[in-house]
């Protein structure tokens, strides 16, 4: 998986590219995150318009990052999120958790 990080203001945007299915996967995202939150950047975006695929682990890494956020007054919305997985967040119920916004 590959992870672009864009700073505007105090919003960032981080774009994933590939699947996000591993723990190091997940290590590499959680990093970014507490090293934004650390620069109190508080303001996130999860930009999911070129994931192809995410697991369950994924998912987990997604539970973290949003108590992260949510633990120092942030804010996490995730956007561009393709149909199939739009579907995971329904079937586990997560959608009623996480600020979603489909492609």
């Amino acid at each position: 998986m590959k992870v672009e990080t864009n700073i505007q203001g105090n919003k960032v945007t981080v774009s994933l590219e590939g699947d996000l299915i591993g723990d190091q996967h997940g290590i590499e995202l959680l990093t970014i995150i507490n090293n934004l939150l650390d620069k109190n950047f508080l303001d996130l975006e999860i930009d999911f318009s070129d994931l192809r695929y995410m697991n369950s682990t994924g998912l987990g890494v997604l539970i973290t990052l949003y108590t992260k956020v949510k633990r120092v007054k942030g804010s996490l919305k995730l956007i561009n999120i393709n149909e199939q997985i739009v579907r995971l967040f329904e079937i586990t119920q997560l959608d009623k958790i996480f600020e979603i916004q489909a492609k």
